[in-house]
This record gives structure tokens, C-alpha cells and sequence, in this order.
């Protein structure tokens, strides 16, 4: 019933689709921007190849961009998560045994992009760290596995163990709290307590 009441949905997943293709682009060309501004020579060895090096400044700047679309790109996949779930609760709850629900996929877009912006952006915020240090954890596992020593592999699979849950718990809650703030239009923080 929900799907069929309120079909216009899937566009969203289009149109969001869209945005993260010129959000995609976006970065490609961020990115080949900022490893530009370094130090680029040609190479002696080859009538094409180019070498270029790293300075710290530029580094540090591309680290910034890089967690910045992941911020942005999670916050688009967020945002469609809580369009859903708004529209999921008004559905439900205009529905009434008589009568099928509504739900106003406008209304929800809105929703999204002016009320529980900030909402959604801490959630976001929120899986951009846990990406960040997922991909820390990653290569910490990638070292114990390559090392020799039995009592690093086993501290690093603990850590890991400890990570997932954490990891596990975090999503469960930010879940929570953004279908929380679609029923309710509470905030992100008062919607996870």
C-alpha cells in the first residue's frame, strides 16, 4: 500500500542519483585540482611520464577535501534515508482503518533540506567518522596480519571485534534517531536519546 500510495518516492532515488553523479564529478575534479597545485617535473625517462611530490600544505588539503565528500556523500545517502521515513510516518500515521494514508513526498524533501538539515548533517558527521576510522582499523588489521608477532594479531582482532560492535551500535542509533526525528520533528541528539 505504501509503495503503490506513494509511488513518487522513486523518484527521489533518481534525482539523488543525479546529485551524486555532479557530487562525483565534483570531487574528481577537486581532486585533480588539488594534486596540481604540488610540484610537477617531467620525467627524464619518458617523453610523457610527469613525477611530482607531495608538500605537506597540499597533502593536508587534500585530506580535508577527501573527508569532506565523504561527509557530503553521506549525508545525500542520509537524506534519502530520512525522506523515506518521512514519508513511511506520515503514510502511517494519516492511515486509519477506514481509509488508506498519505504522504507528501514534497513535504518530506522539504523536511529534509530546511528543518532537520542540521539533524541529518550530525548523523552524517557521524558516519564520516566512523569511515575515518574504519579505514584506520583496515590497515591496522592489514599490519597485524602482515606481522609475525601473535600478540598484535590478537590485539588487532580484538580491536576490530570492539570496532564492529561500536560500529553496529552507532548505525542502530542514528537510525533510531533520524526515524525518531521524522516522527516526531524532534532533533538528531534528542531523537537518539
Amino acid at each position: 500500500d505504501f509503495l503503490v500510495a506513494t509511488f513518487r518516492i522513486s523518484v527521489v532515488n533518481f534525482l539523488y542519483a543525479i546529485v551524486f553523479v555532479g557530487l562525483l564529478m565534483m570531487f574528481v575534479a577537486t581532486s585533480l585540482a588539488t594534486v596540481s597545485m604540488n610540484d610537477i617535473q617531467a620525467d627524464s625517462t619518458s617523453p610523457i611520464g610527469k613525477t611530482w611530490t607531495w608538500d605537506s600544505t597540499y597533502f593536508g588539503l587534500y585530506a580535508f577535501v577527501i573527508v569532506g565528500f565523504i561527509w557530503i556523500f553521506s549525508y545525500v545517502f542520509d537524506q534519502i534515508s530520512f525522506i523515506v521515513m518521512s514519508c513511511a510516518a506520515q503514510f502511517y500515521f494519516t492511515s486509519n482503518a477506514n481509509q488508506t494514508g498519505e504522504a507528501s513526498v514534497v513535504a518530506s524533501i522539504c523536511l529534509a533540506n530546511t528543518k532537520h538539515m542540521g539533524s541529518i548533517a550530525a548523523g552524517s558527521g557521524i558516519h564520516t567518522i566512523l569511515v575515518i576510522f574504519h579505514f584506520f582499523n583496515e590497515i591496522m588489521q592489514q599490519a597485524a596480519q602482515d606481522s609475525d608477532n601473535a600478540a598484535a594479531k590478537v590485539m588487532a582482532c580484538c580491536i576490530n571485534c570492539c570496532f564492529t560492535f561500536l560500529e553496529s551500535l552507532i548505525e542502530h542509533l542514528t537510525t533510531l534517531s533520524y526515524a525518531m526525528t521524522a516522527i516526531s520533528g524532534e532533533s538528531y541528539c534528542t531523537g537518539a536519546w
